[in-house]
C-alpha cells in the first residue's frame, strides 16, 4: 500500500535523482581537479593570456589611446615624449636634454611595459619547468613553489630590461632616432636567425628546460625555487637575448611581440631543436622591418 503511495514514489525519485546531480557535480569536480593536477601550469599561461588582453585593449582601443595609457604597455620612443621630458623650458624653448636624463626617463618609463611583455611572452615557454616544480613539492606547496620561481625568473630578467632599457637611448644620442629604428631591429633578427644555425644551438635550447632537486620545507623551498628561477632566467636568455633586444628597439611593437612569441613558441614546442626553421622566420622578419623602413612604412 505504501509503496504505490505517489506522494512516497515522488519523493523516492526526487531524493534519487538529487544523489545523480550531486555525483554527478562530484565527478565534474574531481575532473577539474585532476586536471589542474596534470596541467600545473595552467594559471601561469591564464595570467599571461590575461597580460595580452590588456595589452591588445590599450593598442587598439579607439576612444583613449593617449601617451599615458600606451607607456603601460610600451616604452614611447624619446621623439614622441611629452616636452617637458625632452627638456622644454617654461619658455618654450627647446634644451637638449641630458644622457643622464634620457636614462632616467628610459627607466622610469621602462620596466613596467618590460615586465608586461616578459610575463605575455617568456611565462608560455615555461612548461617544463613548472611541471617539474609542480611534481617535485607537496602538493600543498606546490602553487607556492612555482610563485617564487616565477620571481627568480622575472627578477634576472629585469635585469637584464634595465640594461636594454638603456641601449636604445645611448643608440639615439649618436644616431638619428628615425635611422636607427627599423634597421637595428632587422639587424638584430638577422643575429637571431644566425645564432639558430649555430652548433652549440641544441644545447642552449635544452638547458632552458634544465631540472634541478629542489628542497620541500621551509626557507629552504624558497631559496630553491628562487635559485631555479634564476637558473632557468638565465637560460632563457641566452636562447631569447636577440628577439627581445630587437623588441626593445622596436619600443615593444604589439604585433611584433605577437609574431615573435609566435617563433619562439613554435621553436620550443612545436619542432624539433635541430630544425633551422626558426632561422629562416628570424631572417625574415629582419628583411621586412629593413625593408619597411626604406620605404618609409
Amino acid at each position: 500500500m505504501e509503496a504505490s503511495n505517489p506522494f512516497i514514489l515522488n519523493h523516492f525519485m526526487l531524493e534519487q535523482q538529487s544523489r545523480l546531480d550531486d555525483s554527478k557535480q562530484s565527478s565534474i569536480i574531481a575532473r577539474v581537479k585532476t586536471w589542474s593536477d596534470q596541467n600545473p601550469e595552467w594559471w601561469v599561461w591564464a595570467l599571461a593570456s590575461y597580460v595580452w588582453i590588456i595589452m591588445f585593449a590599450l593598442t587598439f582601443n579607439p576612444v583613449d589611446n593617449t601617451i599615458h595609457n600606451a607607456s603601460l604597455i610600451f616604452c614611447a620612443p624619446m621623439e614622441s615624449v611629452s616636452g617637458s621630458a625632452l627638456g622644454f623650458n617654461t619658455t618654450g624653448i627647446l634644451k637638449e636634454p641630458s644622457l643622464s636624463s634620457n636614462i632616467q626617463f628610459a627607466l622610469s618609463n621602462g620596466i613596467v611595459p618590460w615586465i608586461f611583455m616578459l610575463i605575455a611572452m617568456m611565462f608560455p615557454l615555461l612548461n617544463r619547468p613548472v611541471r617539474h616544480i609542480s611534481l617535485s613539492l607537496q602538493r600543498k606547496d606546490a602553487e607556492f613553489g612555482i610563485l617564487i620561481f616565477l620571481f627568480g625568473y622575472c627578477f634576472i630578467w629585469t635585469l637584464v630590461g634595465s640594461v636594454y632599457l638603456l641601449i636604445p637611448t645611448l643608440v639615439n644620442s649618436f644616431l638619428e632616432p628615425t635611422s636607427s629604428g627599423s634597421i637595428l631591429n632587422g639587424i638584430v633578427f638577422f643575429i637571431a636567425a644566425i645564432l639558430v644555425w649555430l652548433p652549440s644551438r641544441v644545447g642552449v635550447i635544452s638547458r632552458c628546460e634544465q631540472t634541478r632537486p629542489l628542497h620541500t620545507d621551509g626557507i629552504r623551498l624558497c631559496s630553491s625555487c628562487f635559485r631555479y628561477g634564476i637558473q632557468i632566467g638565465v637560460n632563457c636568455f641566452r636562447m631569447c637575448w636577440a628577439p627581445m633586444l630587437a623588441l626593445m628597439f622596436a619600443h615593444h611593437n604589439f604585433l611584433l611581440m605577437f609574431v615573435v612569441t609566435a617563433i619562439m613558441f613554435y621553436e620550443r614546442y612545436r619542432t624539433k631543436h635541430t630544425s633551422k626553421f626558426p632561422g629562416y622566420a628570424w631572417g625574415t622578419v629582419g628583411f621586412v622591418l629593413i625593408l619597411f623602413s626604406y620605404l618609409d612604412v
